[in-house]
C-alpha cells in the first residue's frame, strides 16, 4: 500500500494513505505507525536516539 507522510514540524506528522483503501489497510497502517511510536520511545528511553 502507498503512503506518504510528512513532517510538518518537530511535532507533528501527517499520515496521508491513499483515497481508495480498505479497512484492513486502515488497520495495517495503524498498526505499523503504533510500533514505530513505541520503538522510537524505546529507542529514547534507551539513550539511543536524542532529540
Amino acid at each position: 500500500m502507498p503512503l506518504s507522510t510528512a513532517a510538518r514540524d518537530a511535532d507533528t506528522i501527517a499520515l496521508c494513505p491513499p483515497l481508495v483503501i480498505t479497512e484492513g489497510q486502515i488497520e495495517e497502517l495503524v498498526t505499523a505507525f503504533e510500533r514505530t511510536l513505541e520503538d522510537t520511545a524505546r529507542w529514547i528511553a534507551d539513550g539511543k536516539l536524542t532529540y
